[in-house]
């Protein structure tokens, strides 16, 4: 939550005139240096607060934000370190892991975008349910949608996906403490990877 507060904080005493994207690890196989809901803040000056790994990912971290600014379109990266081989990937992570990472730029005029989400939980002060599209297969519209589910919903309208599964899901979640990757196909026929991630 301390990080959480300092990308709010940062987010908070912005111009209007800076635009921003933020880094989070949806998930994580093997060793890595910080776990799923990690989270990096960049603005288009190239500040940033929080962070993805120990230092070894901020770099590219930082390059593939700038770039989600400028393109205001999300993206999933996949860092694969298995074989701690750096010219796979361009950089040396001294890690034997697998960490994917997605970038999302921020709409200020949306007022759900992943910060105004992140205020509403530091508002409500309790520990709070994430669920959040982290892979699109067949429609990267849905990359990045995300939802706050309180504790008294009683309907979950979320990008057209089985709403008892989802329910029943997020119950899991919210009793093991634990996120979870779930992999759903949609009303619609879209494949989708659903991220129920539980915040503290």
């Amino acid at each position: 939550m301390k990080e959480i507060r300092k990308i709010v904080e940062l987010y908070n005493a912005s111009s209007d005139e800076e635009s921003w994207a933020l880094a989070t690890v949806v998930n994580v196989e093997e060793s890595a240096y910080r776990r799923i809901g990690a989270r990096m803040l960049v603005n288009s000056k190239g500040n940033w607060t929080g962070g993805i790994s120990g230092g070894c990912l901020e770099g590219d971290a930082l390059r593939r934000s700038l770039k989600a600014i400028h393109s205001k379109s999300p993206s999933r990266v996949v860092y694969d370190t298995m074989d701690d081989d750096s010219d796979e990937i361009g950089i040396g992570l001294g890690c034997n892991g697998r960490i994917e990472v997605l970038f999302t730029p921020i709409d200020k005029k949306d007022a759900y975008n992943p910060i105004a989400v992140l205020k509403q939980i530091i508002q409500a002060n309790t520990s709070a349910i994430l669920v959040k599209v982290i892979e699109s297969i067949s429609d990267e519209n849905y990359l990045g949608k995300i939802q706050l589910v309180s504790n008294e919903l009683e309907t979950l309208n979320f990008c057209h996906l089985n709403e008892s599964i989802l329910f029943e899901k997020i119950q899991q979640t919210r009793i093991n403490r634990r996120p979870q990757i779930i992999n759903l196909k949609n009303q619609e026929g879209k494949s989708l990877r659903i991220l129920v991630e539980y915040i503290r």
